[in-house]
Formats: C-alpha cells, structure tokens, sequence
C-alpha cells in the first residue's frame, strides 16, 4: 500500500472569497489543489522504489525478507513432493503435523520475536536485527536435519516443526525497523 503513495507536489491553496456573515466561528478549511496532473502508477512505484533503496535500513529488510520469501517458496513447494516421495505411508500426518506446526509454533514464534525485540530494543538497539539473523541462523541446521534425514518421518516433522518455531521470529522486528525508520 505505501509503495503507491505518493507526496503531493506544488501545494496551492485556493484564494479566499470574501467573507459574507460574522460566523468566525464556523468558517470552512480551505481546500488545497494540485497544480500538476495525477502521475502514473508506475511513475508511483518507481519513485517509491528509489525512495525505499536510498535507505540501508530499509534496503537491507527488503533484500533479506526477499530471499527469505523465496527460500520459503521453494521449501513449501519442495516440502510435499520430499515427504510424499520418501515417507509415502505418511500422507496424512504429515499434512496434520506440517499446518498445525506452520499455524501455531509459526505463530509462537512470530510473537516471541516481537516480545524479544520489544522488551530488549531499550537496552540493545541492535536487538531487532539480532533477532531476525538468530532466528534463521538457527533454523537453518534444522531444516537441513528434516531433509537429510531419510530414515525417520518423525524426527523429520520434529526438525520442521523446530524449523517453524525458531525460523518465523523474523518478521516483528523487520516490520519495527521500518517503522523506526520511516516513523521519524
């Protein structure tokens, strides 16, 4: 939504008419016109694009959370042929275990990530950062453990379902850091 917001340039404010009635009180706002025609939704994007990568904060987020998407995107579209392929007697538990695992540990850990960085942030104003790398680098060796492991489907769920509970605290103090730093 913010990305196709743009600032309104050449401000005029529209000349006042002459007062009619003594209402002081209940006088209208002025309403204030653009001299210049609307721009383009792609001019839109463009500008707020160049915005967004002229700011480190800002343009490591968006680079980190990127490759994080598509790391995820892979995973989820790899994840079901890995498991049907090697535990095929497995179907149905591992579709239990995979969304009770995503919906309530990946909610656990959202919200921990979030209390982490907000409890500590007075005393460590690196702790958002901090927080997104532990988490990944955490939850990597795991996932390579549920994916390596061919021999047993249950440590194999337990190894993603720790995956989700360690790996989805990222996202709170990404969200806190843009606002830190576009709140100002």
């Amino acid at each position: 939504m913010l990305l196709f917001m743009a600032e309104p340039r050449n401000i005029k404010p529209k000349e006042k008419e002459p007062e009619q009635n003594n209402f002081n009180d209940l006088q209208e706002e002025e309403v204030t016109t653009l001299d210049e025609p609307k721009e383009s939704m792609l001019a839109v994007f463009k500008n707020s694009l160049v915005d967004i990568m002229k700011d480190p904060v800002s343009r490591n987020v968006t680079i980190a959370g990127m490759f994080n998407y598509a790391g995820g995107y892979a995973c989820m579209y790899f994840m079901p042929v890995f498991f049907q392929h090697m535990y095929p007697l497995h179907k149905v538990e591992f579709a239990s275990i995979n969304a009770l695992s995503l919906s309530c540990l990946g909610f656990i850990s959202t919200l921990a990530g979030g209390l982490i960085s907000d409890r500590f942030q007075s005393k460590n104003p690196k702790i958002l950062a901090q927080v997104c790398a532990i988490g990944s680098l955490l939850a990597f060796p795991v996932s390579m453990i549920c994916f390596m492991c061919t021999n047993n489907f249950w440590l194999s769920m337990a190894c993603l379902s720790l995956k989700y509970l360690l790996g989805e605290s990222w996202f709170p103090p990404c969200l806190t850091m843009l606002q830190n730093t576009f709140g100002k």
